[in-house]
């Protein structure tokens, strides 16, 4: 019980929760200071919430932040403008062509975990992007938390690899005992051809 208060009130002191982990140090250090800094990310969606995933919010305080999380127990750790849901159903939420950046870490494999499921919340990802717009998938590779390989997922098939910020790799692997890995997909831009 203690402990419950004394993490409520370190939640309305502001007082930072963030998960010292090694694939959260990655995110939080390496991949995410990119995408704050690069201007052409106006709009970001990130994906689950916890009371560890409220500094994301101060982070991406210059844009326009949203959060989705499925547990309406959880909304109170998501942004001012959240939405109780599942990623599944983002093309209800949101208008096509909304989002510069989808931030999905730690939902494949721990919920989206039906093939289903997966291809729809993978497709209306790519629906609701901006063209251009960056999917960020953190996921564990051990196999209990693989239901489908990704070269598998015929909606992943919609985006390019794209590599990381001042690297020439889309994917970081983290090492640690969850393999932990971050990919990073882009959605192709449209090109303007004009007959002449």
């Amino acid at each position: 019980v203690f402990y419950k208060f004394d993490k409520e009130i370190r939640l309305l002191l502001g007082l930072d929760f963030r998960l010292r982990s090694t694939d959260r140090k990655v995110l939080d250090q390496q991949i995410l200071p990119w995408f704050v800094a690069n201007e052409q990310v106006k709009t970001v969606l990130f994906v689950g919430t916890d009371v560890y995933t409220t500094h994301y919010a101060r982070m991406f305080g210059h844009c326009n932040y949203h959060t989705l999380e499925p547990n309406p127990k959880k909304a109170r750790f998501g942004s001012a403008q959240h939405t109780v849901g599942v990623l599944q159903d983002l093309a209800t939420y949101y208008p096509p062509h909304y989002f510069d950046l989808i931030i999905c870490n730690g939902v494949y494999g721990w919920g989206l975990n039906e093939r289903q499921d997966i291809e729809k919340a993978f497709l209306a990802c790519h629906q609701c992007l901006q063209q251009g717009g960056y999917l960020l998938l953190g996921r564990n590779e051990l196999p209990q938390y693989a239901p489908v390989k990704l070269d598998e997922i015929e909606a992943l098939k919609r985006f390019r690899r794209e590599a990381f910020g001042g690297t020439d790799t889309s994917i970081i692997k983290v090492g640690n005992s969850h393999q932990h890995v971050f990919e990073l997909f882009r959605k192709e831009m449209w090109m303007n051809v004009t007959n002449r």
